[in-house]
């Protein structure tokens, strides 16, 4: 369940950094983001895994609607992370799909450990 709340704010988390990037003049400063003190705060551990699917495929399907459009030129503008550097929108999306990706695999490898100790 951890892993799939945290899939689904990571997912709103570069949806709402990409977007705030897009509608600016000016790069605007980004906060920072500690999954950690999410997980703790989101109380991920009592969440409601059907919910947080739903949820996570929502926040798939607004990133995607962001993403696809968005122009060259949308891509190129970038935000001021906390550390001082600069984010581009692409390099985010890059983020945010490797995070997908990743917990994706994750979810399914636990899944399956669980269907195979309940076997």
């Amino acid at each position: 369940v951890e892993y799939l709340a945290h899939l689904r704010d990571a997912i709103t988390f570069y949806d709402t950094r990409i977007r705030l990037i897009v509608g600016m003049a000016e790069p605007p400063v980004l906060s920072p983001w500690n999954p950690d003190e999410a997980c703790e705060q989101r109380r991920y551990q009592e969440v409601d895994p059907h919910q947080a699917l739903i949820q996570a495929v929502e926040s798939g399907q607004s990133l995607q609607g962001l993403l696809v459009s968005m122009s060259d030129v949308d891509l190129l503008k970038f935000g001021i992370g906390s550390d001082g550097g600069s984010r581009t929108a692409e390099e985010l999306a890059n983020r945010a799909a490797h995070e997908i990706v990743h917990h994706s695999y994750d979810i399914v490898a636990v899944s399956q450990a669980l269907s195979a100790a309940r076997a």
